[in-house]
């Protein structure tokens, strides 16, 4: 049986402002020699599956997962920026984050005939091809 997966949502995740904090500036990030052995790289794919109880309030597991994500991004904002060739130069790249810029969170449905076994907390797995759940690099 082919695996069945429905995109339920996807959404933009920002830096936090943080408490009583400034926004992220806009900021650049260059690459350093070790770097720039993965821009060529095609993206990590991973998904997280995870087996909910039937009475999971799953609303709050999700805004749970989005306000860390979102907190994280407040501490280490240049990922949450774009990869990019440093302006006047050929062979440079840097991280650019400017305000509005965030990661991508997608959540799915999966269902198959195959249990996945979880029961020790979220697993990850390979995603097969021609699962598209990441956004295009640009």
């Amino acid at each position: 049986m082919v695996p069945i997966h429905s995109v339920v949502e996807s959404t933009l995740v920002a830096p936090s402002p943080g408490t009583g904090a400034a926004p992220a500036p806009e900021s650049s990030l260059p690459l350093t020699f070790f770097d720039v052995f993965w821009v060529n790289s095609p993206p990590v794919e991973r998904v997280f599956f995870y087996r909910l109880a039937a009475d999971a309030d799953i609303p709050s597991i999700l805004s749970n997962l989005k306000t860390s994500l979102s907190q994280v991004l407040h501490a280490y904002y240049p990922l949450a920026g774009r990869l990019r060739l440093t302006p006047g130069m050929a062979d440079r790249y840097e991280l650019y984050y400017q305000p509005g810029d965030g990661v991508t969170f997608t959540v799915a449905e999966y269902c198959d005939d195959v249990d996945v076994d979880v029961d020790a907390g979220p697993v990850l797995r390979f995603r097969g091809p021609g699962v598209k759940l990441e956004p295009e690099a640009p």
